[in-house]
């Protein structure tokens, strides 16, 4: 598991993001698009972001239709875009998402939350 570190100003700006960070756990094709490639990796576009959620092209059809994909990269979001969601990138084009969303997990404890010079660090895995 990736470990991040994020910085705060206040401890009530740690406790808004652990409270209030999701991430997608899910993407269920809506729309197929065409001209895609098997191994595209496109990103989510909207919502309030912190990280790109990352969906990989897994299989296509004739036209370069959508039929499989993979969430590899969750991502982080203050509010995740609204569904049917659109993505950036790959090779093709029109492809929509009805995307599923959790909380961030956040695995922390009090020593891993320091002060230092005004700022609250996290250390957090995801």
């Amino acid at each position: 598991m990736p470990v991040k570190t994020r910085a705060f100003s206040s401890p009530d700006e740690l406790v808004e993001f652990v409270n209030g960070v999701q991430k997608v756990t899910a993407a269920a094709i809506v729309g197929a698009g065409i001209d895609y490639t098997a191994l595209d990796v496109l990103m989510v576009a909207g919502g309030d972001l912190l990280a790109p959620t990352r969906i990989r092209v897994d299989t296509v059809g004739g036209t370069g239709n959508i039929t499989g994909v993979t969430v590899v990269s969750n991502g982080e979001f203050l509010s995740v875009p609204s569904n049917p969601a659109a993505v950036t990138g790959g090779t093709g084009s029109g492809a929509t998402f009805n995307l599923t969303s959790s909380a961030l997990l956040v695995k922390a404890d009090v020593g891993e939350i320091t002060e230092r010079s005004r700022q609250w660090f996290l250390n957090y895995w995801v």
